[in-house]
């Protein structure tokens, strides 16, 4: 047992000594970049500084009121749709499918009030 701490402590002391006391300097950017391959790295940094400020403070302060705007009035239309369905209207050009969906005579897109289907006329 005591044998096993001693080659422990032993290994530790090596460690140590073989380490520094002086932490190792890594050099700046500045002096292991070339000179424009540095300026374009700054550029960029400043570049991508710009844009980010554009993007919060322009772009998303404009979709949240884009939003704000139509999103009132479409709430409206929703409402106006639910309240004032629809008829359905059996013009022969349309809904000319030779197979049926997968999943049904309802396209992936279908919204009872806002393009009715035959079965809302015979209902």
């Amino acid at each position: 047992m005591n044998a096993t701490r001693l080659a422990v402590a032993a290994r530790m002391v090596q460690r140590r000594a073989m380490s520094s006391t002086t932490p190792a300097t890594i050099p700046s950017v500045e002096s292991t970049m070339l000179k424009d391959a540095y300026e374009t790295r700054v550029h960029s940094k400043a570049a991508v500084s710009s844009w980010y400020k554009i993007n919060f403070f322009l772009v998303i302060p404009a979709l949240l009121g884009v939003a704000a705007y139509s999103g009132t009035k479409e709430i409206d239309h929703i409402k106006h749709l639910t309240e004032h369905a629809r008829e359905f209207e059996a013009i022969p050009y349309l809904r000319k499918r030779k197979n049926g969906y997968p999943w049904g005579d309802k396209n992936l897109f279908y919204f009872p009030q806002g393009n009715p289907g035959p079965e809302a006329e015979e209902e």
